[in-house]
C-alpha cells in the first residue's frame, strides 16, 4: 500500500510541474535564455580595418504569435538596425561585420523581443571589450598629415568660405582619444576650422575639409591636427601643414573708364563688352609688373578661380573651386618671369589666358591659353609694352591684346590672335589696355 501511494505521489508531482511550467508560460512572456558572441576581445585597430567578422548566437523562449525578434547595434549616438532575415528566429545565430561604433566605445549589439505595436517585452545587450593587453601596449602617433593644397588665395580665405582638402592616418589609437583640426595664428591663438559633422568621432585614417580663415597677421596658415585624450584632455601627438597666403584680400584694382568699342572690320565678330583704351602713357599703365600675387579670378559660372601666385623665381598659375578646395597648379613656362596678376577665363569656361611678364625696360610678355583643367598649355603670342590686360571675345573664339608700336599715334595697337596658337595676330584698333568691362 505504501508503494502504491508513493507512486500516486510522484505522478501527482509531475503532473503539478506540468501545469505549473504551462502557467509560468502564459504568465511570464518571451524570455532571452542566452545571448553570446564567438568573439571574446577586438581592437579598433581590427574594427577599422573593416575585416572583422563575429558570430552572434541566442536562444529566446516562448515567442509568441505577432511578437518578433530584433537585432540592433549601437552606432554614433543611436541603435541602428543590423541586417537580419525576417523573420529572426527565436533560436539560431548570425554572422556580422564587427565596425568600429563611432562613439569611443566598444562594438555593442541589442537583442529585442518586440510585441506588435513595437514594445519591448525583453531584451538583452552584448558588449565585445577591447583587448586589454592591446590597449596596455599602445603607443599612439600621428603618422601623416597632409594636403593637396599647395597655397590659399588671400580673397578665398576673407569670404570665410575657404575650404582645404587635408588628410591623416593615425597609428596605435586608443579609443578614448578624439582628432582635433585646428588653425594657429602668429600670436599664438588657435581656432577650431572643423566642419559641422554628426559625430564627435573622427577615423583615424582619412580625408576630409578644414575651414580655415584670413589670418590677422602674417602671409600664412597653419593647420595643427591635435590627437587628443577625451578624458584627461592630454595631447598624445601633434602635427602641422603650412600652408602660403597667396595675393590680397583687397578687391582688385579697377580698370580704365570704358571707351566706346571701335568698330571690327566685317571678317572680325564684335564683343560687345569690350572696352579698350586710346591714350596710353606709360605711367598709367594699370598692370604691376613685379613679383606680387594677384587676386583670385571667378569663372563665369562663379564655381571656380584662378590666381596668380609669384613667388620670387617660382611664378605658377593656381586653378581652384571657389571655396579653395581641388587646386590644380600649373608651373609658369618660364619661372623666372612673374605671371600677369588677372588671368582671364573665357566667357564658356572652359580655357583661361595668362601673360608671363618680361621685366625688361620694354615690357612686354608672352601670352598662353591652358584648359581650365591645366592640360593643354599653349603660346599664343608675344607682345611688347605696359599694358598686360587680355580680353575674349563672346564666344571664346578670340583672344584681345595689346602691344606697343611706333606706327601708331597713340603708341599701342590692339591685336586679334586665336587662342589655339595656330594663328599670327590681326590688328583689331588703335589703342591699349584691352579689357571686358564685366570682368574684374
Amino acid at each position: 500500500m505504501s508503494k502504491l501511494a508513493s507512486l500516486f505521489a510522484i505522478v501527482l508531482m509531475a503532473v503539478t510541474e506540468g501545469a505549473f511550467h504551462t502557467s509560468a508560460q502564459g504568465q511570464f512572456g518571451p524570455t532571452i535564455f542566452a545571448f553570446d558572441c564567438n568573439v571574446s576581445t577586438v581592437t579598433l585597430t581590427e574594427l577599422e580595418a573593416g575585416d572583422l567578422t563575429a558570430t552572434l548566437s541566442w536562444h529566446i523562449a516562448h515567442v509568441g504569435e505577432g511578437m518578433r525578434v530584433a537585432l540592433h547595434t549601437y552606432q554614433g549616438r543611436a541603435w541602428q538596425s543590423v541586417e537580419t532575415p525576417d523573420p529572426l528566429s527565436p533560436v539560431g545565430s548570425l554572422t556580422v561585420p564587427l565596425t568600429a561604433p563611432m562613439n569611443f566605445g566598444p562594438p555593442t549589439f541589442r537583442l529585442s523581443v518586440l510585441d506588435r505595436n513595437g514594445a519591448t517585452l525583453d531584451e538583452r545587450t552584448l558588449i565585445i571589450p577591447y583587448d586589454p593587453d592591446w590597449l596596455a601596449a599602445l603607443q599612439p602617433a600621428i603618422a601623416s598629415f597632409g594636403t593637396p593644397a599647395q597655397s590659399l588665395a588671400a580673397s578665398v580665405l576673407a569670404t570665410g568660405q575657404a575650404r582645404v582638402e587635408v588628410h591623416w592616418d593615425v597609428r596605435d589609437r586608443s579609443p578614448l582619444t578624439a582628432l582635433v583640426f585646428d588653425q594657429v595664428f602668429a600670436d599664438g591663438q588657435v581656432q577650431n576650422i572643423e566642419l559641422p559633422r554628426d559625430h564627435l568621432w573622427v577615423p583615424s585614417q582619412g580625408t576630409g575639409l578644414v575651414a580655415p580663415v584670413l589670418p590677422p597677421a602674417g602671409n600664412e596658415v597653419r593647420l595643427r591636427l591635435s590627437l587628443v585624450h577625451v578624458i584627461s584632455a592630454e595631447v598624445l601627438d601633434e602635427a602641422e601643414i603650412v600652408l602660403p597666403v597667396i595675393g590680397t584680400a583687397m578687391p582688385p584694382t579697377p580698370g580704365p573708364s570704358p571707351e566706346p568699342t571701335p568698330t571690327l572690320p566685317p571678317e572680325l565678330p564684335n564683343p560687345g563688352d569690350l572696352a579698350v583704351r586710346t591714350e596710353c602713357p606709360e605711367a598709367s599703365a594699370p598692370s604691376p609688373r613685379e613679383w606680387i600675387d594677384g587676386p583670385g579670378i571667378p569663372s563665369p559660372d562663379g564655381q571656380r578661380l584662378v590666381y596668380s601666385a609669384n613667388p620670387l623665381n617660382d611664378a605658377r598659375l593656381i586653378i581652384a573651386n571657389a571655396d579653395g578646395t581641388g587646386q590644380i597648379v600649373v608651373p609658369a613656362p618660364d619661372r623666372s618671369r612673374p605671371l600677369g596678376i588677372r588671368p582671364r577665363w573665357s566667357p564658356d569656361g572652359q580655357r583661361i589666358a595668362f601673360a608671363s611678364l618680361s621685366l625688361t625696360p620694354d615690357g612686354g610678355g608672352t601670352i598662353y591659353v591652358v584648359r581650365a583643367d591645366g592640360t593643354d598649355l599653349r603660346r599664343v603670342a608675344t607682345y611688347t609694352g605696359f599694358y598686360d590686360d587680355l580680353a575674349w571675345s563672346a564666344d571664346s573664339s578670340l583672344l584681345y591684346f595689346s602691344s606697343a608700336t611706333a606706327e601708331a599715334a597713340s603708341g599701342y595697337r590692339v591685336y586679334v590672335v586665336r587662342p589655339d596658337g595656330l594663328s599670327a595676330p590681326t590688328v583689331y584698333a588703335e589703342g591699349c589696355g584691352v579689357y571686358q568691362r564685366a570682368a574684374p
